[in-house]
């Protein structure tokens, strides 16, 4: 099986260390964005703390930047 993904259109992802997740960014909107603090609490009582940015890369492609 082979999957492939493309994210098309302009380029939402950076090389660089961002301080959280595998050393990606990504700009994610104001509404995502002020998930932040809830995304943190419930990724760290699950153990993803670290994931927090990808986390929040998800919900901003999968939504769109819209809740």
């Amino acid at each position: 099986m082979f999957v492939s993904i493309s994210l098309g259109g302009t380029n939402q992802f950076e090389s660089g260390m961002s301080g959280e997740g595998a050393g990606g960014t990504a700009q994610v909107s104001a509404e995502v964005l002020r998930y932040k603090p809830l995304i943190r609490k419930y990724a760290e009582e699950y153990g993803v703390g670290e994931y927090v940015g990808l986390i929040m890369a998800l919900i901003q492609q999968e939504s769109g930047g819209r809740h």
